[in-house]
């Protein structure tokens, strides 16, 4: 990986970039996974983005004047976080980016206290199956109510306390 990439915390500037970003990147992603339909994160406006900028933490992969990667991140009251919109540049794809984008939000959310992460891709998308379950992650299911196998990945940071039962 270039070592100029700077994980940061995206600001209200960065929406316009993390809008054509996640654009272009979840269109190749919908292709290469089979994916017949247009997902929402390609319907997301600047405007959302920016809503969730404020709201969640959404962070950035910046290289020197162009942003190439992006992740959203949501830690709920339960300690369970949420990993989503999840897209790297196309053409700086297999740099190394995405898995250091991924190991920083791994690390911050537990950090912030996090028991678990989740989050769901494609199970057609071999490459990114392979990058989730290559840091940890493990499959806990898969559904088809959006027309396509989505898998269900869980991360655990921290195992239950003893006496409590993990759920799903």
């Amino acid at each position: 990986m270039n070592s100029s990439v700077r994980i940061r915390k995206a600001t209200e500037a960065d929406a316009p970039a993390i809008a054509s970003l996640l654009r272009t990147s979840m269109a190749q992603y919908a292709e290469v996974s089979g994916i017949p339909t247009m997902l929402d994160a390609q319907r997301e406006t600047e405007a959302d983005i920016l809503h969730h900028i404020q709201q969640d933490l959404v962070l950035v992969a910046e290289t020197p004047g162009s942003i190439d990667g992006t992740v959203r991140l949501r830690l709920e009251n339960d300690k369970k976080a949420y990993f989503s919109r999840f897209a790297v540049a196309p053409n700086r794809r297999k740099t190394g980016i995405g898995k250091h984008l991924l190991m920083v939000a791994v690390d911050l959310l537990s950090e912030a206290g996090a028991d678990e992460i989740l989050l769901h891709t494609a199970i057609s998308n071999q490459p990114l199956v392979a990058l989730y379950t290559s840091q940890g992650f493990e499959l806990v299911s898969v559904s088809h109510d959006r027309g396509y196998a989505r898998g269900l990945f869980r991360k655990v940071l921290r195992p239950a306390e003893s006496g409590q039962e993990t759920k799903n």
